[in-house]
């Protein structure tokens, strides 16, 4: 049980870490930081799951009340969901998963050229909808997919999250690198301005995975 407790642990840390790490490079390049000097992996971790933990949560919260208001409270989604691509093929549904690929790269690429809806709607702000979108377009090729064919569109996955973090990063940084004092303050780093100055305090984090694999062991004693 514990070995397999730190194979979940690992191969959830590795797209958090990768994540988190093109958010916070990208937000340190544009205020002209060095991450690596500031944050470690431990830091990358958290930032991803300060954005993908709420997500998932809201968009269970959102689809629970839908279905529950809905006539449609005694279907049963996930038997749907298999028949409906229990005769496809892999060749035909990895199409969708590519054109996540492509929309992820050219959103990175508005962001990084700095194109905005008006004054006021900034592009990149929607980078946790972009996440979304990707998770729902990969994950009938995951499912489908024989063993030997996951690897592929999970590190794909992998890469194309990564370029909506990093223009998430891209964005926030730039929304928030002309504030007069504090600049940012969250569970990753506080970065914040003295005179000319760009001071930064990262916060202190041990490993969340040794707590997290204490926390499983005693629910799973109970």
């Amino acid at each position: 049980m514990k070995k397999y407790l730190w194979l979940v642990i690992f191969c959830l840390s590795v797209p958090f870490t990768v994540w988190g790490w093109a958010y916070e490079y990208s937000y340190f390049r544009v205020l002209g930081l060095n991450v690596y000097e500031n944050l470690g992996f431990v830091h990358f971790i958290i930032s991803a799951a300060t954005s993908i933990v709420p997500m998932v949560l809201i968009f269970i919260v959102i689809s629970s009340v839908w279905k529950f208001f809905s006539k449609e409270l005694e279907k049963n989604d996930w038997e749907e969901f298999k028949d409906k691509y229990k005769s496809a093929s892999l060749s035909d549904v990895v199409v969708i998963a590519k054109s996540g690929v492509v929309l992820s790269f050219i959103f990175w690429c508005l962001v990084l050229m700095g194109f905005n809806f008006g004054q006021d709607r900034r592009l990149g702000y929607n980078f946790w909808l972009m996440i979304f979108i990707n998770f729902a377009y990969f994950f009938p090729s995951f499912y489908i997919s024989q063993t030997h064919s996951k690897l592929p569109i999970i590190i794909m996955l992998i890469i194309s999250v990564a370029f909506c973090f990093s223009a998430g990063g891209m964005d926030a940084a730039r929304s928030q690198r002309l504030s007069n004092n504090t600049i940012r303050d969250d569970a990753v780093v506080k970065i914040y301005r003295i005179e000319t100055q760009i001071k930064v305090e990262k916060k202190n984090w041990s490993v969340p995975v040794l707590k997290a694999e204490r926390l499983i062991e005693k629910i799973m004693e109970k």
